[in-house]
């Protein structure tokens, strides 16, 4: 799933989901993943310069 900036509220299948945020741009409004299960869906962010200690996950 690649999101845009009009996508604020993101929801997998039922199988594993790939969660493409930040593919060398920083969105503009906070994204909100409904269903990201912790071993199972990946959370995808690229091409932006950073590291995971740069990004806030709550």
């Amino acid at each position: 799933m690649f999101v845009n900036n009009s996508d604020n509220l993101l929801t997998g299948g039922d199988e594993a989901d790939q969660f493409w945020i930040g593919a060398a741009a920083f969105p503009s409004t906070t994204k909100t993943i409904t269903d990201f299960q912790l071993d199972v869906d990946v959370l995808v962010i690229s091409g932006l310069g950073v590291t995971f200690e740069d990004i806030a996950i709550a």
